[in-house]
């Protein structure tokens, strides 16, 4: 390998990781109205999702209205394996967003996005699960 590719190869390793979590993450916002899930409802009950931050907040990866414009989801995509029940439980323990009044009356829904769950895992506790394989169902 000439030097050159050695340099592309090295800024391509150390900035790879972050591109697939950004990838991840915008896939994840723009399946949204596409989505059928148990939890959040049928394919077009949900506007796009967009990407959350203000100052010191913490920063939220899918934020979205649905249709109804009657609930506000808030959810976190996570390309890194770990324990389910413990992101799950960090997702239902945050605040949600200060946001505009016009929101204030909106049910809080939350999702937790995954590239692969255990089978038939599809909520815990009050966070649903949605995995690649649900995002990209053709229904």
């Amino acid at each position: 390998m000439t030097g050159a590719a050695r340099s592309r190869a090295a800024l391509l390793a150390r900035y790879w990781p972050g591109l697939v979590a950004a990838t991840w993450e915008e896939l994840c916002r723009q399946r949204l109205p596409a989505l059928a899930h148990p939890r959040l409802g049928a394919a077009g009950d949900w506007k796009p999702g967009a990407r959350w931050w203000s100052g010191a907040a913490p920063e939220w990866d899918v934020v979205a209205e649905d249709v109804a414009e009657r609930r506000l989801l808030f959810g976190e995509a996570k390309l890194a394996g770990g324990d389910l029940r413990a992101q799950a439980a960090a997702l239902a323990s945050r605040p949600p967003p200060i946001l505009p009044a016009r929101f204030a009356r909106h049910l809080v829904t939350r999702a937790l996005f995954v590239p692969d769950a255990p089978p038939r895992v599809r909520a815990v506790g009050d966070v649903a699960v949605v995995t690649a394989r649900e995002l990209f169902r053709r229904g």
